[in-house]
């Protein structure tokens, strides 16, 4: 069977998944080159019940600002990498081996903690 290439949808909630600190619109656009960095985060809310945070930064030129979003939480994480593991399985791919998701959850048990402190 031939593995088929990534959907969007994948490198995006892949993309938003990697960066705990959150990531911008304009970063998900470069990363995963989509034309619309904001309906993936969006979607992972509305769609799929994922917590996300918002903050709002202000832009290079002083003019306006910009979101960054991030996954709020370690629950919320691992239902994003239900949903890539869906994604992967549909197209021939692997889903995350245990300890793959391990890593990728304790960045987020991290974040919690210090959040608490």
């Amino acid at each position: 069977m031939k593995i088929k290439q990534m959907t969007k949808k994948e490198r995006a909630y892949l993309t938003i998944l990697k960066h705990p600190e959150g990531i911008t619109e304009n970063q998900i656009l470069r990363l995963c080159s989509l034309s619309s960095g904001r309906n993936y985060p969006t979607g992972l809310e509305r769609i799929h019940g994922v917590v996300l945070s918002r903050t709002k930064h202000p832009n290079p030129d002083g003019i306006g600002e910009h979101l960054c979003y991030a996954i709020a939480n370690a629950e919320s994480a691992s239902k994003v990498i239900q949903l890539i593991n869906k994604q992967r399985i549909k197209r021939g791919q692997l889903k995350f081996i245990e300890i793959e998701q391990r890593q990728l959850l304790t960045r987020y048990s991290l974040k919690e903690k210090a959040t608490k402190a």
